[in-house]
């Protein structure tokens, strides 16, 4: 029976690890290997480089949560004390790594049970700088959630651009764009909500269909498309609409699996004098969210904001489980974020991106759609891999007071 351990688990992984480091360290030492020269230390010991280069990280790592994975396995573990012994290592530095071994061991059984447990305790506390908390297990999740719903794509994007209204210089002009690049069915008879549009403003009143406008001319059978034909492709995949009183639901309908059925979506469309430009009162923020519906590789979220409606916002971002009813209805919670938001500039924007090669071209369509130019603008960019399904991606920024 393993006797229990009083220590909390990060406590007792972090020492558990720590001995690991100190005992392999010696036990290098005293046979004159360096561990920081692992091809080096596989040519004495004739090892094989891979577990010596594990080694090496391993003694060599500052951060013990993100080291896990270089930790040598039973058979690894023996190979390199084998090979040590018959170097005449020193007999009691070997006993300490043994002890070590079998206190990590131990550690495991107590904390986890099992190492694909522990692999997962750890994937949510890494600290080093070269590793992105919990992206071990998003992308676990992304391939779980695309064999189960049956869909996944490369890129989900979003852009917002908010701009000075000239209908009403208390309210604020806003341009959105919503892509899915990459989309493609595992199975035939998949299908998911792609985008929604709503027919009410912040207020909840109704909002007049003359102040929305598409950003691309529509194709002639469709006339209520969002889409833009110029950024998608050909043949476009069948969608099917849901309207209600206050929002319309486009939808991805069945089609061909694989690569066959592959297909880049994009819509967009312009609402005018929709949103306050300014707090109603202290404390009210301007937010732009986008739901994840489906498993995506790749998050781009864009806020673009025309400099005359602030000068340098204050952004914050979040994660938050559900979707966007789930938000406003109070129900949503947030998820671990660890990405920062990155400046695109308060002069000259930065719009490229190697995900999508016409982005560029695609938000100056849209700004030219609200009477702007890309000059006007300053911005910042969210990207987040494999992020959770479902969730909603929350970036907002206070709102200034009237002048």
């Amino acid at each position: 029976m393993t006797r229990p351990s009083t220590l909390p688990f990060e406590e007792h992984y972090v020492a558990a690890v720590h001995g690991l480091q100190d005992g392999l360290d010696a036990l290098l030492r005293s046979v004159g290997a360096d561990p920081g020269q692992p091809q080096e230390v596989a040519r004495q010991l004739g090892l094989h480089r891979n577990l010596t280069w594990k080694v090496s990280r391993l003694v060599r790592a500052e951060d013990p949560f993100s080291i896990y994975p270089q930790i040598p396995g039973e058979s690894g573990m023996r190979i390199l004390l084998e090979a040590l012994a018959k170097a005449r290592a020193d007999g009691a530095a070997i006993d300490r790594v043994k002890a070590a071994v079998l206190e990590f061991e131990r550690m495991l059984e107590i904390h986890a049970g099992d190492r694909t447990s522990l692999e997962l305790m750890l994937d949510s506390m890494a600290s080093d700088t070269t590793t992105e908390p919990l992206e071990t297990s998003r992308k676990l999740a992304f391939r779980g959630n695309s064999g189960i719903l049956g869909i996944q794509a490369k890129v989900r994007l979003r852009t917002m651009i908010l701009a000075p209204s000239r209908k009403d210089e208390s309210l604020t002009d806003v341009a959105q764009i919503t892509g899915l690049l990459g989309l493609r069915r595992l199975r035939a008879d998949a299908a998911m909500p792609l985008f929604e549009r709503m027919y009410y403003k912040d207020d909840g009143s109704p909002m007049p269909q003359h102040l929305q406008m598409n950003l691309e001319d529509p194709p002639a059978d469709d006339p209520q498309s969002l889409l833009m034909p110029t950024y998608c492709t050909s043949p476009m995949p069948p969608i099917r609409t849901t309207e209600t009183e206050r929002s319309v639901l486009y939808e991805l309908g069945a089609g061909p699996v694989g690569n066959r059925g592959t297909s880049n979506l994009v819509f967009g469309h312009a609402s005018l004098a929709v949103a306050p430009r300014f707090a109603r009162e202290p404390g009210e923020h301007c937010e732009c969210g986008t739901d994840i519906h489906a498993p995506v590789e790749h998050l781009l979220v864009d806020v673009l904001i025309h400099r005359d409606l602030v000068s340098d916002p204050k952004f914050d971002v979040q994660v938050l489980r559900g979707d966007v009813h789930a938000y406003v209805g109070g129900r949503s919670s947030p998820l671990p974020c660890p990405e920062t938001l990155r400046d695109l500039g308060h002069r000259r924007l930065r719009l490229a991106t190697p995900h999508f090669p016409e982005y560029p071209d695609l938000v100056i369509r849209a700004m030219r759609t609200l009477g702007r130019t890309k000059d006007e603008f300053q911005g910042v960019r969210f990207e987040m891999t494999y992020p959770p399904t479902p969730s909603f991606v929350l970036l907002r920024y206070p709102l200034p007071t009237a002048p």
